[in-house]
């Protein structure tokens, strides 16, 4: 394995329960100004040279993780250490090492050391022993609640020519996709100032390099022409979490504040431990009230006070569907308190319209899941009079050429990648029980319609195509023999969307690629489909998991084996971005409250509701569907 690909023990349980979660106010040994000055490493003061122009010859490996848990568990204790014994990275030339002492994911305090700085530091070794040390004596009696190291031996150094213009040299990473944040740290010197932040802590902290420029200027009380001024280096680090609380220590080898799920551990057992964490995360976030947490921030444990109709209904319909596959009972008597709630604070009507109320907007996407949450609940007949009212707005937002309005209230824009093929999931999912001719005749007129607009190369986009792939799907399912043509219309259309958006998947460098830990996403850097986000990947897993059954069902072997690569890899995504044990979550305060959900990328570890609910909706189907077999050779 690579340094960072550790296991991250899919088929188990959580590798240790949590320990009692301590209330602490400030840092000690440090100051926190505008956030920047995290440690007393950070200094303001004279500075010799880092060793800023070498790197590293090796790395460290998982295989030398009992060595440096023994070196540092030494180390710790005030014993003396057999250096002979200590993997070569660590008798490397010393480089600057980031030291952060942790107590159930809360910094006590924090050590950089820089060997330039320093008499007589000669290895890595000797840079990180003496951060150690210095952590213990600033914490003095606190140092026993210290259970975690989270360490960055710091290597790879690169000099940034951002120029002049401040506004655009803030971020290493020009473009909006900050792919290198937990990866790479970013170091600032002007004259004899200077200011780091290593990877694990940018991850940690979850803020962009332009907050941080920004809140070092402030600090520095410098024009933006002298921020431009200053020197920029960027750094990679190995990132070590060592685990003082276990018998032995252990030290883990990690890659972005994590481990790399390979492929090879993408099994039907391990993606149904996924997938009941993720429910387990959604229904844990359900309040008494019946209210679903919209968003939640691992890095201060806060909840956003943002919201969103179409995302809070969309986990309402994963909720329905988790309970309704698994006959879980109480999880289903929890949705039917999520829906009432929802009503009470956002459901209206106007006339014989009902409206899904987000401040002034009603939009088409809100009403028709709200709609078809309430038309799968087993207990349909209590809201009868929303849903029909539900439905005639609906109705009421369709045009005779077969398109729709987005919005019946706050805004005259179109989002046609998105709400149209929403409605039509809820019109096919109706038809398919009661067969109205009507709506056949508006779903016919509206697939018409959306498949020549999406064709058209200026409006094509991803975020279209699960939608429609489902709603054409199911409608595709319940039509009769004699309508023969329109079937075939249908598959075909599916087949040509769904093949261009497994074309759109990243998994190596042709496609994009850059780190491992990005492998399975749906992402094109040149597009402009927006940033990667595990509620899109999570949402072209629900529309591929179709294409893949009606590829089975057209007996269509080529595709449906290029489908499941593409299913098993987006899996392997997600599992990549769940949050599962005291690794991932070593920065989190409550770490219980976050386990089972999905980050929205790799370098972004807020926690947004349809994260998890997307993803969780395509893998209820694969798990019912998928053999063992099925899962395999997808790498």
């Amino acid at each position: 394995m690579n340094a960072g690909s550790q296991s991250r023990g899919w088929g188990g349980r959580l590798a240790r329960s949590w320990p009692p979660v301590l209330l602490l106010t400030g840092l000690t040994g440090a100051v926190a100004v505008m956030g920047y000055r995290a440690t007393r490493g950070e200094s303001d003061g004279p500075e010799a040279e880092v060793s800023s122009s070498t790197s590293s010859k090796t790395l460290l490996t998982d295989q030398d993780m009992p060595a440096v848990a023994a070196a540092i568990a030494k180390a710790w204790a005030g014993e003396p250490i057999d250096t002979a014994a200590l993997p070569a990275r660590l008798t490397d030339r010393a480089q600057s090492v980031y030291v952060a002492l942790r107590n159930g994911g809360s910094r006590l305090g924090a050590e950089w050391v820089h060997p330039g700085k320093e008499a007589g530091l000669r290895t890595t070794w000797d840079a990180l022993a003496l951060a150690i040390s210095r952590g213990k004596a600033e914490l003095g009696d606190k140092r026993s609640k210290v259970d975690r190291l989270e360490i960055d031996l710091t290597r790879n150094y690169r000099t940034l020519d951002y120029g002049s213009d401040f506004k655009h040299v803030v971020d290493e990473y020009r473009e909006k996709v900050p792919r290198h944040r937990g990866v790479r740290g970013l170091r600032v010197k002007q004259g004899d100032r200077l200011a780091m932040w290593a990877p694990t802590l940018q991850l940690a902290e979850n803020k962009s390099n332009r907050d941080r420029i920004e809140g070092l200027r402030a600090h520095w009380e410098m024009t933006e022409a002298q921020v431009g001024a200053s020197e920029f280096q960027t750094f990679e680090a190995d990132q070590i979490l060592v685990r003082l609380d276990r018998t032995p220590v252990e030290a883990v080898s990690m890659f972005r504040g994590n481990r790399i799920v390979d492929i090879e551990e993408v099994r039907k057992p391990t993606t149904d431990v996924l997938a009941t964490r993720m429910k387990d995360w959604l229904v844990n976030n359900v309040e008494p009230s019946g209210r679903l947490r919209y968003e939640l921030r691992p890095s201060t444990g806060k909840e956003s006070d943002s919201n969103n109709q179409i995302r809070q209904w969309m986990a309402t319909n994963a909720l329905i569907q988790w309970a309704a596959d698994r006959g879980d009972s109480a999880t289903m008597d929890l949705v039917e308190k999520n829906i009432d709630y929802n009503i009470s604070k956002f459901y209206s009507e106007e006339g014989s319209l009902g409206r899904i109320n987000e401040g002034s907007k009603v939009k088409l996407g809100a009403v028709a899941l709200a709609a078809m949450a309430m038309h799968s609940h087993p207990k349909r007949a209590k809201w009868a009079s929303q849903l029909a009212a539900l439905q005639r707005m609906v109705d009421h937002l369709w045009k005779d050429d077969g398109s729709f309005s987005s919005f019946y209230d706050g805004s005259n824009k179109e989002f046609w990648n998105f709400y149209p093929g929403e409605a039509l999931l809820f019109w096919a999912t109706v038809y398919a029980e009661n067969k109205d001719p009507e709506i056949l005749r508006k779903y016919t007129l509206s697939f018409a319609f959306f498949k020549t607009w999406h064709l058209d190369p200026n409006n094509r986009n991803p975020a279209f195509v699960p939608w429609h792939i489902q709603a054409n799907y199911k409608l595709w399912k319940a039509l009769g023999d004699d309508q023969a043509e329109l079937k075939r219309e249908l598959a075909a259309f599916n087949f040509e969307i769904a093949d261009w958006l497994v074309g759109v998947q990243q998994w190596d460098e042709s496609d994009g690629l850059r780190y491992p830990d990005e492998k399975g996403r749906f992402y094109e850097l040149e597009a402009s489909y927006g940033a990667p986000h595990a509620s899109s990947t999570g949402v072209y897993l629900e529309g591929l998991i179709d294409a893949w059954q009606q590829a089975r069902d057209l007996s269509d072997a080529p595709r449906q084996q290029k489908y499941r690569v593409a299913l098993v890899r987006a899996v392997r995504s997600m599992m990549q971005l769940q949050f599962v044990d005291d690794v991932d979550l070593f920065y989190v305060a409550q770490p219980e409250r976050f386990v089972g959900g999905l980050r929205t990328t790799e370098y972004d570890n807020d926690i947004r509701c349809d994260n998890v609910q997307h993803p969780l909706m395509g893998i209820v189907k694969m798990l019912r569907l998928f053999s063992e077999g099925e899962y395999e050779k997808a790498g």
